[in-house]
């Protein structure tokens, strides 16, 4: 990602801010930088497996976007 934060994009802040609203204190999202790699790590916990698929492949895409 170079020198631009993906993370600081308004697209991904508005994706993080929807899935957060939908898992409602159910379930956790955490966003972070490699500190030894070009990538940022996604990672979601639900009470469902499938909303955790789908929270964390929508926010890997709205983050390669705003690569």
């Amino acid at each position: 990602y170079g020198d631009m934060d993906p993370l600081t994009h308004p697209k991904v802040i508005a994706v993080q801010n929807e899935i957060e609203e939908q898992l409602k204190g159910e379930g956790r999202l955490v966003l972070r930088k490699s500190g030894t790699e070009p990538v940022i790590r996604v990672m979601t916990e639900a009470t469902d497996k499938t909303l955790a698929k789908d929270t964390a492949e929508a926010l890997a895409a709205a983050i390669g976007e705003a690569s």
